[in-house]
């Protein structure tokens, strides 16, 4: 959500900034950290229920919730990057040659709704993590199976 500001600024340095540094720190602190918490999480489940299928239900879901939080940062955050530093690399260029007024480049704009997608995908795996939803109380669909 801080990409939304970087991008509303549409200060170029900044943005030149944001895309060229951001994804490295992706690279190194996001990719390894969900690699680490399926493998640990893999891990303790077995350690602890005997396996995934067995685990308490909010075990299972938080797996299946980071799968797809993987998926969706890959298919939508990961696939705009590219083409978001070239925009961003060409608003840079015009920027070193005098221009002013220069607009953030659209399809910095559009992944807008792919960050937003991303901080509910956080929030609800901190919320299982915490509130252990088919432990301490029933899932709210658990009435319809």
């Amino acid at each position: 959500c801080i990409e939304r500001l970087v991008a509303k600024s549409s200060n170029a340095p900044v943005l030149q900034f944001w895309f060229t540094q951001v994804p490295v720190l992706d690279g190194l602190i996001v990719v390894p950290a969900l690699t680490v918490s399926m493998v640990s999480g893999t891990g303790l489940a077995i350690a602890r229920y005997g396996g995934l299928n067995i685990a308490p239900p909010h075990v299972g879901a938080i797996f299946w919730t980071l799968i797809a939080f993987m998926t969706w940062w890959a298919a939508t955050d990961l696939t705009t990057q590219g083409t978001s530093l070239q925009a961003v690399e060409e608003m840079y260029d015009q920027f070193q040659d005098g221009q002013d007024n220069l607009e953030t480049p659209k399809v910095v704009t559009d992944r807008h709704l792919s960050n937003v997608v991303s901080c509910f995908f956080v929030l609800a795996l901190y919320s299982m993590m915490v509130l252990k939803p088919g432990t301490y109380f029933p899932f709210p669909w658990q009435t319809w199976t």
